[in-house]
């Protein structure tokens, strides 16, 4: 089964409202998590200890520009930006390259780049 928009429109939506339960129903056993700059990390007990921190946290934008999809793997690049407790904002340009195992996410390599206003 090939991995259509919608869904990856599910799992964007998934990290833009820290809703790691529905992240954690879509990920493999030994899925890899490549943060370009940041970290990498292999397996679902490390997924879910890098995520959980953003459990419940929402984002103040998050905008998908483009989504392509290729059979199991897709691009999806955007903007996000989030509010830190003193107010300032930090807006982000991103994106995630996806490959999937049965509909679920087998790897993750994601781009961040700070967006200077």
């Amino acid at each position: 089964m090939s991995i259509d928009s919608v869904f990856i429109e599910q799992i964007n939506k998934a990290f833009s409202v820290g809703d790691v339960d529905f992240l954690y129903d879509h990920i493999t056993d030994d899925v890899v998590l490549n943060q370009i700059g940041d970290s990498s990390l292999q397996g679902r007990e490390a997924f879910i200890n890098n995520m959980e921190p953003m459990r419940g946290v929402v984002a103040d934008k998050y905008e998908v520009n483009s989504i392509f999809t290729d059979k199991n793997s897709a691009i999806v690049e955007g903007e996000m930006s989030f509010s830190d407790e003193n107010g300032n904002v930090n807006a982000y340009g991103f994106c995630d390259i996806y490959t999937f195992t049965d509909n679920k996410i087998n790897n993750l390599t994601a781009f961040m780049i700070p967006i200077n206003n």
